[in-house]
């Protein structure tokens, strides 16, 4: 138990540091060799910028050109096409919600997966058990549930898997490239 400041500012380092910098073991000669799929990347337009600039959420720390959403909007139009806001696109946030958006219009997702998913939340995977649930006891049937938490697990994904998934997912070699720029010298900070 951290009883002091400088005790739970350790234990939140030692926490992040083994949470952020350990990856599971495995064995990369097992991936199948997956070529990337070279195509044109998509042009980054003003509306893109201006929808970014909308979605991000003020109070969130700056991106890699120091620019935060708010001086871009207080600039207006001028902001908007300012060097940086359409390749740093204000905050950490912002990049990977268009390169998600751009990955979701290649890529089929399951329709049993929940919580990542807009419209399939995790509180209607719930609310499908409970009612699952409940149909089995009044038929005064036996069910059986098991939960995995696998948020650990994924949180832990070798990226080199990642890149591979995505390429085998026929994902085009430049949305790869942009998902493995968000990661590089990537840093996390604890607020007091």
């Amino acid at each position: 138990m951290s009883l002091n400041q400088e005790a739970k500012e350790k234990a939140w380092l030692e926490n992040y540091e083994r949470v952020l910098n350990v990856e599971f073991d495995w064995d990369p000669e097992h991936l199948t060799d997956e070529p990337p799929l070279e195509g044109p990347p998509v042009p980054i337009t003003i509306d893109m910028v201006k929808k970014a600039i909308s979605k991000t959420k003020s109070g969130k720390a700056a991106g890699p050109s120091g620019i935060a959403v708010e001086m871009i909007r207080a600039a207006g139009d001028t902001g908007e096409q300012l060097p940086g806001t359409q390749t740093d696109r204000t905050s950490h946030e912002s990049p990977g919600e268009d390169v998600d958006s751009l990955i979701r219009q290649l890529v089929t997702i399951d329709d049993s997966q929940f919580g990542i998913v807009p419209g399939r939340g995790t509180t209607d995977a719930i609310f499908i058990v409970r009612q699952l649930q409940e149909k089995y006891l009044t038929v005064n049937k036996r069910f059986c549930m098991g939960f995995v938490n696998l948020e650990k697990a994924f949180d832990r994904v070798p990226q080199k898997m990642i890149w591979w998934a995505l390429r085998k997912l026929s994902v085009e070699a430049w949305i790869v490239r942009l998902v493995q720029e968000m990661y590089v010298n990537a840093r996390s900070c604890v607020r007091r």
